[in-house]
């Protein structure tokens, strides 16, 4: 009996730790680096991002952070240097860039 108390006790708290987020109205814009990389972006509230690389469904959630220069958004993997009209992004542990100089392509 105290089993299966334990496991419904369990399966309860790992339910409600699982929390959706809303999918935010904002449409996606659609930027390719001088590396060919594709990324995809879109504002999540008025201090986060989330992006995409290509066709990749992982999908980064990058909060605003301190910057000198442009607007920074980071998570723990990527970050994402966004200046006017043109953007850099790199690995934050290696600091290896994975696309420069992207921006939007002209319709």
């Amino acid at each position: 009996m105290a089993k299966y108390l334990l496991l419904m006790v369990t399966g309860l708290l790992a339910s409600c730790s699982f929390q959706v987020q809303p999918e935010p109205q904002t449409p996606w814009n659609e930027w390719v680096c001088a590396s060919q990389v594709t990324l995809y972006w879109r504002a999540d509230g008025t201090d986060a991002v989330q992006l995409r690389l290509g066709a990749g469904d992982l999908l980064h959630v990058l909060r605003r952070m301190p910057s000198d220069t442009g607007e920074l958004y980071s998570d723990t993997e990527l970050a994402f240097l966004l200046d006017a009209e043109q953007a850099q992004i790199y690995t934050v542990n290696g600091h290896n860039i994975v696309g420069r100089d992207c921006k939007a392509q002209p319709e």
